[in-house]
């Protein structure tokens, strides 16, 4: 087994369209890139709203990453270079975000005459140390923030 290296996964969701057919044309416009710099590329597709919920979208995403990290063996990748090296961990220094749920209530209300409900269930939300979510109640706050990879900065330290 050679060198273990970083993972990149592609998160595909556009719409009704995700799917096979999406998944060959997004493939060569970003895979290349990440592959050329040694990372392992996984591209994942899933379904999008308002057809599935936002926890559905998550549940799909958390599986993924479990899978992955559980197989890192398999695909020579480093379980702890998999995503961004400051996040997605409950340790100092690190950013994360946490949801707190009732399993047994998750349900989405949205419809496609009403899309704009919250969904039943999700008890608490903390953004970056943030809470966003209050006993299922929106607070106001907007503590998330855009995330820019190396091509972005590269781009602005060139002006």
């Amino acid at each position: 087994m050679g060198v273990v290296v970083a993972g990149v996964i592609v998160v595909v969701s556009a719409e009704f369209r995700s799917g096979k057919d999406m998944l060959n044309q997004i493939y060569p416009l970003t895979a290349p890139r990440f592959l050329d710099r040694g990372y392992v590329v996984f591209m994942v597709t899933h379904g999008s709203q308002p057809r599935f919920a936002v926890p559905e979208i998550v549940g799909d995403i958390h599986r993924t990453v479990r899978f992955i990290k559980a197989n890192a063996k398999k695909y020579n990748v480093d379980p702890d270079k998999l995503g961004i090296a400051d996040r997605g961990r409950l340790k100092e220094g690190f950013a994360a975000d946490v949801t707190v749920f009732d399993q047994d209530r998750v349900i989405d209300r949205a419809t496609f005459e009403q899309p704009h409900q919250f969904p039943v269930g999700i008890k608490y939300v903390i953004v970056n140390g943030v809470v966003t979510v209050d006993n299922e109640r929106h607070t106001g706050a907007l503590a998330g923030q855009v995330i820019y990879g190396p091509a972005k900065r590269r781009a602005e330290s060139k002006r």
